[in-house]
């Protein structure tokens, strides 16, 4: 029999509120919804949400959620029949969120390793200055530390934006990372979209292939 994953994540960021994961299965019994479980702290402010699975049953949550007032990426993830693990906060300095994070995804391998990139602000209360970092879960294991994604090519000066991140696990199992950066927000031409990989065979993260666009 096949199962039907069904996801569903709610953020509100002008009430304190949790994000919530319902999920339900279609085996021989009819399809039921199991109990509302939160991911995040219902004391603290929650603002966008993603997640990612696999046919395997592997699945990864991020929210931005308000953490002593620093606005700051989470993540939860569960292994199939398993329980889901407690919030884990990805992005931890507090002087790079002033802005708060503005872009963030996540991406889940066919054999169950994890991927989280988020942009995080660098330059202050001033606009621009964003960095993408990325984080990588092996199957069973845990979190490593976060890596600048967005290296070389003149990107991370102070008038840099993150305009998107999307993360892909490839069949081979080589991690890459999409993502657009406005180098001048003054100048709508600046929009480039840019690709890194880090290797599954190495877990060494290659150079920016640059100006993709």
């Amino acid at each position: 029999m096949h199962s039907n994953v069904v996801r569903r994540l709610a953020g509100i960021g002008t009430t304190a509120a949790a994000a919530l994961v319902w999920v339900a299965s279609a085996h021989a019994a009819p399809a039921s919804w199991t109990n509302a479980q939160p991911m995040g702290s219902s004391a603290n402010d929650v603002y966008r949400s993603q997640v990612a699975t696999n046919a395997a049953g592997y699945m990864l949550v991020a929210w931005e959620e308000a953490v002593e007032g620093v606005p700051s990426v989470l993540v939860a993830s569960r292994a199939p029949g398993k329980l889901w693990t407690g919030p884990q906060r990805m992005s931890t300095d507090a002087a790079a969120l002033q802005n708060g994070t503005k872009t963030f995804d996540v991406a889940v391998s066919a054999d169950g390793e994890m991927a989280v990139a988020y942009a995080v602000d660098t330059n202050g209360a001033t606009a621009g200055g964003e960095e993408l970092h990325a984080r990588h879960k092996p199957v069973g294991g845990a979190w490593g530390s976060a890596v600048e994604v967005s290296f070389g090519g003149g990107q991370n000066d102070s008038s840099t934006l993150v305009r998107s991140a999307n993360p892909v696990f490839e069949p081979n199992g080589d991690l890459t990372v999409l993502y657009a950066v406005d180098t001048d927000t003054a100048d709508a031409d600046d929009l480039r979209v840019n690709a890194r990989t880090r290797s599954a065979l190495t877990g060494v993260w290659g150079g920016t292939l640059g100006a993709l666009r």
